[in-house]
């Protein structure tokens, strides 16, 4: 059985898969192959393939070994085709993270941990996080502020698209595991963002009106 890690956060359930087995371990994971095969054909590269594979063994997991088939809406956000909750999930080179609510829009970013961060972050701080992140310059910041924009990104939509505009992150107190404000200013409309830093990935995710 392929290990897995689970955060259970209010209502949501947040469920870790690691995607680097073989696509024959990750298809023994699921009893229905055979409702996979036809996406599955589509994707060209291995890579891909498994994290479809990891996800929907994620999606299990969080079900109680129930498996749930994923659709999309018109502008390309993942639903489940039977409606039961909503859904996010994020990948990353090592793992796949898949969050579920019954009820509320949910956001979730998984991402390894990387030093192109330094020459991007220009592009997604604002000038009040440039100038929290020249306090001490540290990388940490840098990766919770791109994670957890990249996981509130995934509820709001092309409204929050240029990340250094249109989500502002407050001032906080930065730790392994927090909290934190972001403020979508077109809107005005503040949401709170969970993240945690570990030695291989960072984890930000958030419910929408909590």
């Amino acid at each position: 059985m392929i290990p897995y890690q689970s955060i259970t956060y209010k209502e949501s359930t947040i469920c870790i898969v690691e995607n680097s087995y073989s696509i024959e371990q990750l298809m023994n994971e699921l009893s229905e192959p055979k409702l996979y095969a036809h996406d599955l054909e589509k994707l060209k590269t291995e890579h891909r393939k498994k994290e479809f594979l990891a996800i929907r063994i994620a999606l299990k997991k969080v079900f109680k070994g129930e498996e749930k088939q994923i659709e999309y809406t018109y502008d390309g956000k993942p639903m489940l085709k039977d409606g039961t909750h909503k859904i996010s999930f994020s990948h990353c080179q090592r793992s796949v993270a898949v969050m579920t609510h019954p009820t509320k829009e949910v956001g979730i970013d998984i991402e390894i941990l990387s030093n192109k961060l330094l020459k991007i972050h220009k592009r997604f701080l604002g000038e009040s996080e440039l100038a929290e992140y020249a306090k001490n310059e540290s990388i940490e910041y840098l990766r919770i502020a791109w994670s957890v924009k990249e996981a509130l990104y995934k509820i709001i939509g092309d409204t929050a698209y240029n990340f250094a505009e249109q989500l502002q992150i407050l001032p906080f107190e930065m730790d392994k595991i927090g909290i934190l404000e972001v403020i979508h200013t077109d809107t005005k409309k503040s949401y709170f963002v969970n993240y945690l830093l570990t030695d291989t990935y960072t984890l930000a995710y958030c419910i929408d009106n909590e």
